[in-house]
């Protein structure tokens, strides 16, 4: 699935199909890891995750029905809402590097419920 996402995502900024492929490596090094949140009696006294880029290439989410991922633009958070059956995917910093800054990457974060509890 990476090897195709970095093809798509070459296509659409006008470049090679294979130049992320290319520049990331043959083999890109693939994680896996999961978080999960309880539900928060308190949300708003709770920090999820501070304010970040990714340091990856790309980041593969599956949200929980759950929605606490947010993207920072132009100042504002934005909640990014849930939908079945769908991944989130992130780009991430090394992407932008690659592309030499034609990119702008946003910071997101993620917050805790009060009821419910959350996966990523």
């Amino acid at each position: 699935m990476v090897r195709r996402l970095l093809s798509l995502i070459s296509i659409g900024l006008g470049l090679e199909e294979d130049c992320l492929l290319k520049k990331l490596g043959e083999q890109p090094r693939q994680r896996a890891q999961a978080n999960f949140y309880p539900p928060c009696p308190n949300p708003e006294l709770t920090m999820g995750l501070n304010e970040h880029t990714d340091l990856n290439a790309l980041t593969v989410l599956l949200q929980s029905e759950v929605s606490g991922l947010q993207v920072n633009k132009d100042g504002k958070w934005i909640s990014i809402p849930y939908t079945s059956n769908a991944f989130v995917i992130n780009l991430a910093d090394q992407i932008e590097v690659c592309v030499i800054g034609e990119l702008f990457l946003y910071s997101f974060t993620c917050f805790c419920s009060k009821k419910l509890h959350q996966f990523w």
